[in-house]
């Protein structure tokens, strides 16, 4: 018999850990203090910015994390600013102070759980056991 497997690193930061590192992020990105607050739910979760961001400050953020066409699209002006951005954006933001890729992060009450990109590995049980016919 055999089995595959998916290696993946975790670790999980509290909603606070995560503000303070996006508004540290943010102050070297855009050059002035950003508040970020955290808010949604264990399917969803944004970041609202305090004060909000203009149109150059939102561009400099997309060029920080390289972001993607749907991600730039996701991020519309109201008013000519941005006040929120989406978790997505905020992982992409933070994760370049990690030890590793982050492949996703997932929102709990009491914070997020980021997770690195998988490594896959195949255990022939059979053959350990000595089984041939498994």
């Amino acid at each position: 018999m055999i089995d595959t497997w998916e290696k993946t690193t975790a670790f999980f930061l509290r909603d606070d850990q995560v503000e303070a590192l996006l508004s540290y992020r943010l102050r070297q990105i855009l050059n002035r203090p950003t508040d970020a607050a955290l808010s949604g739910d264990s399917n969803y979760w944004d970041v609202r910015l305090t004060p909000c961001l203009t149109k150059a400050e939102i561009e400099a953020v997309f060029a920080y994390t390289d972001a993607s066409a749907e991600i730039r699209a996701d991020h519309e002006l109201r008013g000519g600013v941005i006040c929120d951005i989406s978790g997505e954006l905020a992982t992409q933001i933070v994760s370049s102070d990690f030890p590793l890729p982050i492949r996703n992060a997932y929102s709990l009450e009491s914070g997020i759980w980021f997770f690195s990109d998988a490594e896959f590995y195949e255990k022939d049980y059979a053959e350990r056991l000595g089984d041939s016919d498994a």
